[in-house]
């Protein structure tokens, strides 16, 4: 839970059940509703939720989320987030309600010396609503009791408004309403966002669906939600990747253990030899191992270096060519972790960035490409240099690089 709204998700029991409930509606094949509860707020989510399964933004958003633990916990993370921002607000509106009368101006002085100043002063509701979840963190009792009589109404209006349509709906032959597919349309939304950095940290590697974690996805989340054009750059990077040329000739060199067939050789090793010389009658067999020997497999390994980008930053790159130039970054990385080559990222204007060490880590290529301002002058020849010197210092200069 954010720690913005941990003291308002602390006040409500069925919290933890909602959003338990809601992986496993996302994760399982075929999940099984229960037929009631006793819980009359879980109850009116039973019955939100039962409509929920049988419309078409459920099914979509299941194709994210099936037997994916990661996706499924975003979407429970994403739409509890949502329920509890919609209850801060209701909470918001009830404290105003307060202050406009004596009775409640009254309660909400008595909580605190700087709650009745914050109530003299007129402050806004904000700092009202701060101040109330400030003093019930720090063990005030009034506040703590006020906090959970107050979230308590909220969590039913919320519920209530959410159920009243649903069965509006429901009775005239609806789909789901607005309000309720707003509600879980923005989980979704992030839960896409998510599978896009997923595949991207993971290579689009689909066995097991592994490669990352939920941590490491949120955290990244976090830290994109308010990067302009991110959405832009990650869709454009999905089209670019398969549209990239191979760029280099890769070189190759013979090596028994290698993984591309180069042709047919002699050898006495019988483990390297081919099954149907192994079945020869036993005559030819041992004339053949005594003399030039028995056939087998010559191979070669491929010698693929990494590919060593650097993203020019310059004031001059702003706009569509920045997009652009991050989306082609972005599909570089999601090839060469298919192709199992390492990747290195650099940006330049007049300077290289970073000054240490170029990005290697999954979730720092990705974060740098995306949030990556363009500012000052260019200086390609620094860039260049850098990444020769970056690509001898790993020891890959016997192999084959692509620097772009």
């Amino acid at each position: 839970i954010p720690k913005e709204l941990k003291e308002i998700a602390d006040n409500i029991p069925q919290l933890p059940i909602l959003s338990t409930d809601n992986y496993f509606l996302h994760y399982s094949i075929y999940p099984i509703l229960a037929t009631s509860n006793e819980d009359q707020v879980l109850q009116k989510v039973l019955d939100i939720y039962r409509e929920y399964t049988k419309s078409e933004e459920y099914q979509s958003t299941k194709i994210l989320t099936t037997l994916d633990d990661e996706l499924s916990k975003i979407h429970s993370y994403m739409l509890t987030k949502t329920i509890l921002e919609k209850i801060r607000e209701k909470m918001k509106d009830k404290l105003e309600r307060m202050r406009s009368s004596e009775e409640g101006r009254k309660t909400l002085s008595s909580i605190s010396p700087q709650m009745r100043d914050d109530v003299d002063s007129g402050a806004h509701v904000n700092a009202l609503m701060n101040r109330l979840l400030q003093d019930a963190s720090q063990g005030n009792q009034k506040a703590q009791q006020l906090l959970q009589q107050i979230t308590s109404t909220a969590v039913s209006d919320v519920i209530n408004r959410l159920h009243e349509k649903v069965q509006e709906a429901r009775e005239k032959g609806k789909d789901l309403p607005r309000e309720v597919k707003e509600v879980f349309e923005e989980a979704k939304k992030t839960t896409e966002k998510a599978k896009d950095l997923k595949d991207l940290m993971s290579g689009g590697r689909k066995a097991g669906k592994t490669g990352t974690s939920f941590e490491k996805l949120l955290n990244l989340l976090d830290k994109l939600v308010e990067v302009e054009g991110v959405s832009d750059i990650l869709t454009l990077s999905k089209k670019i990747t398969d549209s990239i040329p191979r760029f280099a000739h890769i070189k190759k060199q013979r090596d028994r253990h290698g993984t591309e067939v180069y042709g047919y050789r002699l050898t006495r090793n019988l483990e390297h030899a081919l099954p149907r010389e192994l079945a020869l009658p036993d005559d030819l067999f041992y004339y053949k191992l005594a003399s030039q020997g028995l056939l087998s497999k010559e191979k070669i390994r491929v010698m693929e270096g990494a590919y060593y980008v650097v993203i020019d930053k310059s004031g001059s790159m702003e706009g569509k060519k920045t997009i652009w130039a991050r989306s082609v970054a972005l599909a570089l990385y999601r090839l060469a972790r298919r192709k199992n080559r390492r990747y290195f990222l650099r940006f330049f204007d007049t300077e290289v960035y970073p000054i240490d060490d170029p990005i290697e880590r999954p979730e720092e290529i990705i974060e740098h490409i995306v949030k990556v301002h363009s500012s000052g002058g260019t200086s390609i020849d620094n860039a260049l240099l850098t990444a020769v010197r970056d690509i001898r210092q790993s020891r890959l200069s016997e192999y084959t690089n692509t620097v772009i």
